[in-house]
């Protein structure tokens, strides 16, 4: 949960790439990047240890993970926007050198005890990977019509709802903290 909240500072860095390669950003975008920002505050704050709530190392790990989040997200929206080939070819070379990667990783990489190509998926996985096919699928359109920063808006409304889910579902530890932050993520 702290990762995928944290990661939710990924539209600032999203914002300030894209302003340096000369993008404009709204002011309407800029106001909610840092509401969300704002809102990751609350939630990484430890008020009675005047420090954040994880170790100082899991947050290098974590802006580290962020900053590869928000370069691959203006990179692959420049791609998109830049190349005049038509949206579902991209995707299907895409999912073509994705399909080529899977395949090769599971004859190149050696097995303890070897196993069948899906054994262990279950419906549930078979569905998680559709889910993801299309996720896929939608944030290549995102990138075309809309920005790497609605993207990433997307994403951080996704990670706050997980945190309500695992509350719920799994009875998940929240703290007053944790709901500012959800509740700022998700205003």
């Amino acid at each position: 949960g702290s990762l995928a909240l944290f990661k939710s500072t990924a539209p600032y860095l999203v914002a300030l790439m894209l302003r340096c390669t000369g993008q404009r950003i709204s002011e309407l975008q800029y106001v909610a990047v840092i509401i969300n920002c704002l809102a990751i505050g609350v939630v990484q704050y430890d008020v009675c240890k005047g420090a954040g709530l994880l170790p100082r190392k899991v947050y290098v790990m974590m802006t580290v993970a962020t900053l590869l989040t928000a370069t691959t997200s203006v990179w692959n929206q420049k791609i998109v926007k830049g190349f005049a080939v038509p949206v579902n070819l991209q995707n299907a070379i895409l999912y073509s050198y994705g399909t080529r990667f899977a395949v090769l990783s599971f004859v190149l990489l050696p097995e303890e005890k070897p196993v069948g190509f899906l054994e262990g998926y279950g419906p549930l996985a078979a569905l998680l990977v559709l889910f993801q096919a299309f996720h896929g699928l939608a944030v290549t359109l995102v990138y075309k019509y809309a920005d790497a920063i609605i993207k990433n808006f997307a994403n951080s409304a996704v990670m706050a709802i997980l945190v309500i889910v695992s509350a719920q579902f799994f009875h998940s530890s929240t703290t007053l903290h944790s709901w500012l932050g959800v509740a700022g993520v998700l205003v």
